[in-house]
């Protein structure tokens, strides 16, 4: 958690720091940068921030009319992201029996939110009052030879 928090923190220090970039059409910026790509990082902050509003809309609106077909389909649709992800993995062949773990993936998503959302929150707050992240200070040794 402590990772993505730095990792927020200084996204949103370099979104203020080069804030002119943003939807830039001089000569020098790159334009897909400062039409696509960095409105969109914002976007996804702003739906990050937002997502913990709509679970909360979607579990309460389900359980009031009964109709949890949304949550059947997402686990569906999670699930079968993890598997093809799974099949399609190169690197090593799983055991059959994870492939039953593939419908629980929609669990990762949660907590994957919840950290990241901490995190979302944390460091715009800090940024707002004006804190800065302390940053570890590691003092590297070389190997000496033998």
């Amino acid at each position: 958690m402590k990772q993505r928090l730095r990792w927020k923190h200084g996204r949103f220090e370099t979104f203020y720091e080069f804030h002119d970039l943003f939807f830039s059409s001089r000569p020098g910026h790159n334009r897909i940068l400062s039409f696509i790509i960095l409105p969109l990082a914002v976007f996804s902050d702003l739906q990050l921030f937002l997502e913990p509003f709509f679970l909360i809309f979607l579990y309460v609106y389900s359980y009031l009319v009964q109709d949890f077909s949304s949550f059947i389909s997402g686990i569906f649709v999670v699930g079968s992201m993890f598997f093809v992800q799974i099949f399609f993995d190169n690197s090593k062949r799983q055991h059959p029996s994870f492939y039953l773990l593939a419908p629980i993936g929609w669990l990762l998503f949660y907590v994957s939110t919840v950290v990241e959302c901490n995190a979302l929150m944390k460091s715009f707050w800090a940024l707002l009052r004006g804190e800065h992240l302390k940053w570890q200070r590691w003092k590297r040794h070389g190997v000496l030879n033998s």
